[in-house]
């Protein structure tokens, strides 16, 4: 048995087209899946050095659907050369005048910072409506793996705190039930109703329990904290979906941070203020 790699050489590459839809899908997922048809990972002669990846064709560009506050948080720069020739664009900014050229920068910074990299590149076609010029070249369509996730419904982001603890929740609307770092609530706090109870208190008060299904990620401090710092940030989630809300939930005092932390200790003490006993001899 030879054991030895065989290397594709560039005059045995065969490229091949490919179609993908980019409505309603991630950005970022979107990109890793051209990035790897444009690269031919996917095939079992790939070959770093050589260039062997295929043709993609990318429709609806202006469709695709980022998770979070990306839409106005994202920004994109660019320079003149000149003094004062900063250019700033947001996501949405972009979206508006060049779609296109946001996933081709999303690709273009997952491929090699190499003259393979520019090839590479130039083999992706990318379009914003549903028709391109290539049906000649009979291409393959991709279909996207769908996502197990919350980013293309609507949501509402909230972040509580409490002590050492910080929750960063998310209220998704026709979804019920509380889960807690991948966990169900009960479950998280080990059946101390006391916490699920604090956890609850917002959306018993609003009458929105069965109305919203809660998703936290929390870290830090202990079940205790961690509880208030849920609270809170359903709280002032609940005021993003709904503005009326928020005179019950500040009148319950809800929505006000509780600024109460454990008190440092001191150099020379026990505790923060708890001196040592005292001894005459």
């Amino acid at each position: 048995m030879n054991k030895y790699t065989v290397m594709q050489k560039k005059e045995e590459v065969i490229r091949d087209w490919y179609e993908l839809d980019a409505e309603g899908k991630i950005l970022g997922k979107l990109a890793a899946e051209i990035a790897v048809k444009l690269m031919g990972k996917h095939k079992v002669s790939y070959t770093p050095h050589v260039d062997g990846g295929d043709f993609v064709i990318v429709l609806n560009a202006d469709k695709f659907a980022v998770t979070g506050n990306k839409l106005t948080d994202k920004k994109y720069y660019r320079h003149s050369g000149f003094p004062g020739g900063l250019k700033v664009r947001t996501l949405q900014e972009m979206i508006d005048k060049r779609p296109e050229e946001i996933i081709r920068k999303a690709v273009e910074r997952m491929l090699p910072k190499n003259k393979l990299g520019s090839q590479m590149i130039g083999r992706l076609k990318i379009y914003t409506g549903t028709e391109h010029n290539h049906t000649a070249q009979k291409p393959e369509k991709i279909e996207l793996k769908e996502v197990n996730c919350v980013a293309n419904k609507i949501q509402y982001l909230g972040t509580g705190r409490r002590k050492t603890s910080v929750a960063r929740v998310r209220l998704v609307p026709g979804v019920t039930g509380i889960e807690i770092n991948g966990k169900e609530m009960r479950e998280y706090f080990g059946g101390r109703e006391l916490l699920a109870k604090i956890v609850e208190q917002p959306l018993e008060l609003t009458e929105t329990l069965n109305k919203y299904g809660v998703r936290v990620n929390v870290n830090g401090g202990g079940n205790t904290g961690q509880a208030g710092a849920i609270r809170h940030g359903v709280s002032r989630a609940l005021i993003i979906a709904d503005a009326e809300l928020r005179g019950a939930l500040k009148e319950a005092g809800f929505l006000t941070r509780d600024s109460r932390m454990v008190e440092r200790k001191k150099y020379g003490k026990k505790k923060a203020r708890r001196s040592p006993q005292f001894s005459k001899r």
